[in-house]
C-alpha cells in the first residue's frame, strides 16, 4: 500500500473515512477504511521489508553516509547521530530546527518521553513537540531521540544537540518561555540543567520567589517548566491506588 511511504496510518484512516459513500455509512461497512491498528501493523511489516540490510547499525550508518553525500544545507538529512553506548539515534532536520526557532519564544514547547516503544520494551522515545505552523494539522515533533537509557546525561546530550544545530543555523539559541513536560523526573532534571542552566535547588528557589510575589523582572524572563496536568492526575491516581 502506498500510504506506507507517504502517509501515517492515522492520516490515511481519516482520509479513507471521509471518502466513504453514504451507502457504506448507512450499512456500517468500513472495509475500505481499515482501522489504525491494522494499518500500523501493515506499515510495520512493510517497513521491515524495505529495510536495506539486516544489521541495524550497518543500515543506519549507510543511511547517515548517504545523507552526508547527497543532502545539501548546513544540517544534512534527518538522521543526525548514531550512538553506540547507550544505543540510540537522534533525529531532526534543518526544516524542523527552523520551525522550533520560529515558535519557541511565542508558543508552547512540549517535551515528552515514553517507555512503551512497540517491539522493544527496553527502548525509550523522547520528543520535542511544537504546535504545527499550519492550523488544522497535528502537533509536530521537531526532534526525536530513541535510546536504551533513561538518565539525565543521556537526555541532556539530546537536548544539547538541538541547541547546537540551532546555533549552527542562527548563531544563537531560543529558550522556550513555556515548556510543558510529562512526569518523568529524569527528563525534568535534564531540562533544568541543560536548557535552563540552573541547578534544581536554584530553579525551585526561583519558582518560589515568583509564586510568593518576591520576584524581580529578570526572574520572569527566564524559562518556566510546566507539568502536564493529565500526567499529574494519572500519577496521583496511581499513588492513591498503591496506598
Amino acid at each position: 500500500m502506498k500510504f506506507v511511504e507517504h502517509q501515517l496510518p492515522r492520516a490515511y484512516h481519516l482520509n479513507r473515512l471521509s471518502n466513504l459513500s453514504e451507502e457504506e455509512i448507512e450499512c456500517g461497512c468500513g472495509d475500505s477504511a481499515p482501522s489504525k491498528t491494522v494499518l500500523k501493523q501493515i506499515r510495520h511489516e512493510a517497513m521491515n521489508v524495505l529495510t536495506p540490510v539486516e544489521d541495524e547499525l550497518k543500515c543506519l550508518s549507510e543511511i547517515h553516509l548517504q545523507q552526508q553525500q547527497y543532502c545539501s544545507g548546513m544540517i544534512k538529512g534527518t538522521l543526525q547521530m548514531i550512538l553506540s553506548r547507550p544505543r540510540g539515534i537522534i533525529l531532526f532536520s534543518g526544516s524542523t530546527v527552523r520551525i522550533y526557532h520560529s515558535l519557541a519564544r511565542t508558543d508552547i514547547v512540549y517535551a515528552v518521553v515514553t517507555g512503551s516503544v512497540p517491539g522493544d520494551k527496553s527502548c525509550y522515545a523522547y520528543e520535542i513537540v511544537v504546535r504545527h505552523p499550519n492550523e488544522g494539522n497535528p502537533p509536530l515533533a521537531v526532534a526525536s531521540y530513541f535510546a536504551t537509557s533513561h538518565n539525565i546525561p543521556s537526555i541532556s546530550y539530546f537536548l544539547q544537540s538541538i541547541f547546537h544545530a540551532e546555533s549552527t543555523l542562527y548563531r544563537k539559541i531560543s529558550l522556550p518561555m513555556l515548556l510543558m513536560c510529562d512526569g518523568s523526573t529524569a527528563l525534568m532534571m535534564a531540562i533544568v540543567l541543560s536548557m535552563f542552566k540552573e541547578t534544581i535547588k536554584n530553579y525551585l528557589h526561583r519558582c518560589w520567589l515568583i509564586a510568593s510575589g518576591k520576584y524581580t523582572s529578570s526572574l520572569c524572563e527566564l524559562p518556566i517548566l510546566h507539568l502536564c496536568a493529565s500526567h499529574f492526575m494519572k500519577n496521583a491516581k496511581k499513588l492513591v491506588k498503591e496506598r
